[in-house]
């Protein structure tokens, strides 16, 4: 009975131990099966990106569903403008006359008079818990959004 007691002891101790032991590794270090989580366990910085806004007659914004520029994906959409302001200003203007077409055949945005691309810095741990307001924000073009069912 005893040595069993012990058994149980040391099998629940070495357990323990082997959840603890990527605490002990260098916080960049990956490994299977134990992980350190190495893109949360350092600070990443305040991550720049490109967006598109809607500005509506008024002048309020207005944020432009992924679907709209590329798919549903975040990822694929936040991918494809920012291809496109890096491949220079006649592929972001033919992006954002692409998306401003889309717009326009759109009932729910039908108060959408013109477009944005903009870079914007986000703080991440402010914006999940006091402000989504971005640090910085630049304009890098504009364009109309004409016709469709206006």
């Amino acid at each position: 009975m005893k040595s069993e007691l012990l058994l149980a002891y040391g099998w629940g101790l070495g357990w323990v131990l082997l959840g603890a032991w990527p605490a002990l590794l260098d916080p960049s270090e990956d490994s299977f099966p134990l992980s350190t989580y190495p893109m949360f366990s350092r600070h990443r910085g305040q991550p720049t990106f490109e967006r598109i806004v809607g500005i509506e007659r008024g002048g309020r914004e207005r944020a432009i569903a992924p679907r709209l520029v590329a798919n549903s994906e975040t990822l694929q959409a936040m991918a494809t403008i920012s291809n496109a302001v890096k491949d220079g200003p006649e592929p972001a203007r033919a992006l954002c006359r692409q998306v401003a077409s889309r717009v326009a055949s759109d009932l729910e945005l039908s108060d959408v008079r013109r477009l944005e691309i903009r870079s914007v810095r986000y703080d991440p741990i402010r914006y999940f818990t006091t402000s989504k307001e971005p640090l910085a924000s630049r304009r890098v073009l504009g364009c109309r959004v004409r016709g469709g069912q206006r």
